[in-house]
């Protein structure tokens, strides 16, 4: 009964902070005047949102034993496809969110803030298991109003899914270093993987091994 209890506790937190992290993040949003811009935020911003368009509709029109023509053709109509540039895995994640909504520019920018929102319920279950709930909450809101935060949460940008990757790697490998449990190393691998197919600044997670290591002397676990 009490850990039924333990349990319902911590799901609530989680759902409490999750709802607060959110709809700060689309006040945000709206307050910043995020929805009324037109893809200027940054010179890559429509490259992203249109590569995130062509994956959608490759899936849903496409041939797909042809990707390589419909690519060009959807290059000539609209030259802002960079798909190869950079990585795949933020357009496929736009890809199937717009299949579940919509494929505007406001339901991708209410995905990177829900992208966001998840970073920073992250970053405030890390800090409460350590700190505290007070001290986890206020992780979490700094998380959200850190000013890079904020400027990559009003464009369709990929940073905001790949810092939560990245994120994941570095507690992943914090905690194969605690036990040395294979499972731990194993997630790291995932979420490494995913960072660098997200976009090419997310290789530098490979360096966390070499210098953890080296900093915590673990070199035993170089076997």
């Amino acid at each position: 009964m009490n850990l039924a209890i333990i349990q319902f506790s911590r799901y609530r937190w989680a759902a409490i902070s999750f709802s607060l992290f959110f709809v700060l993040q689309m006040g945000f949003q709206f307050w910043s005047g995020a929805f009324q811009s037109e893809l200027g935020g940054h010179p890559d911003e429509a490259a992203h949102y249109v590569t995130g368009l062509m994956v959608r509709d490759f899936i849903r029109l496409g041939n797909l034993e042809n990707p390589m023509e419909f690519a060009e053709d959807y290059y000539i109509h609209y030259p802002k496809v960079a798909f190869g540039h950079w990585p795949p895995l933020f357009y496929v994640v736009q890809a199937m969110w717009s299949f579940l909504f919509s494929a505007s520019r406001g339901s991708i920018l209410v995905l990177i803030a829900l992208l966001s929102t998840i970073l920073a319920l992250s970053v405030s279950w890390l800090v409460r298991k350590e700190a505290g709930l007070l001290m986890g909450v206020l992780s979490g809101l700094l998380t959200i109003a850190f000013p890079l935060v904020q400027k990559m949460v009003g464009m369709v940008m990929a940073e905001v899914l790949l810092a939560l990757l990245m994120f994941w790697a570095v507690v992943f490998f914090a905690l194969f270093l605690e036990d040395g449990r294979w499972k731990y190393g194993l997630w790291f691998s995932v979420f490494a993987v995913l960072a660098a197919m997200t976009k090419g600044n997310g290789l530098a997670v490979l360096l966390i091994p070499f210098v953890a290591l080296v900093l915590a002397r673990r070199f035993d676990l170089l076997r």
